[in-house]
């Protein structure tokens, strides 16, 4: 075989493997045990927990790259050991030391997220001032997906308050819906748009 065929098939593999790495969220039957598996399966290095009582599975949390980005991925887990730990949540959670390369990381990621679920059911990057000057600042800087009848996925940028030196987040995370009874807006559009289930 001719080394640039083989080169190219490298290549090829490398970038499905890079693909399949940053994947975001998890599928409606995965579990947490599952996500273990996965996570340690791609290299990632994990946090170890604190012993639980009761033998619950607690939460795991990893170290590894999103899209080449350094990141923390924590899934939320409910229930104990023998059931698996059903995911109730995944957050990844990038930092960058600057707001411009925070916002520059922002839309590198939301790229991403694009090509995996399409276009955003609620993008308050794009209100206009008089929109934005109604809302809350932290929901200016959020897009989020209904990736499934009971889930959506949402990122979104801030500074972290109290740091020192001053550092950014990017937060994508992938949950369940929030509950519809006591929402104020903007919430109770985004609901509208992209978590109800009916």
């Amino acid at each position: 075989m001719p080394r640039w065929v083989l080169w190219l098939l490298c290549s090829i593999f490398a970038i499905a493997r890079a693909q399949a790495q940053d994947a975001v969220g998890f599928g409606p039957q995965d579990t947490c045990q599952v996500a273990l598996e996965a996570e340690t399966a791609k290299g990632a290095s994990r946090l170890e927990p604190p012993a639980l009582p009761y033998n619950q599975f607690g939460n795991l949390v990893f170290h590894r790259t999103q899209n080449g980005a350094p990141a923390s991925v924590i899934y939320l887990c409910n229930g104990v050991k023998p059931t698996g730990g059903p995911i109730f949540a995944q957050i990844i959670r990038i930092e960058r030391s600057s707001e411009d390369v925070a916002q520059s990381e922002f839309k590198r990621q939301v790229e991403f997220l694009r090509h995996q679920f399409g276009e955003p059911c609620w993008n308050g990057t794009t209100l206009t001032p008089e929109q934005r000057a109604s809302i809350p600042e932290g929901f200016t800087h959020r897009m989020y997906w209904r990736v499934r009848s009971w889930a959506i996925t949402d990122i979104g940028w801030w500074e972290i308050k109290d740091r020192t030196p001053r550092v950014w987040g990017i937060v994508i995370n992938t949950g369940w819906p929030w509950d519809p009874t006591h929402l104020t807006e903007p919430s109770r559009t985004i609901w509208s748009k992209c978590g109800n289930p009916g």
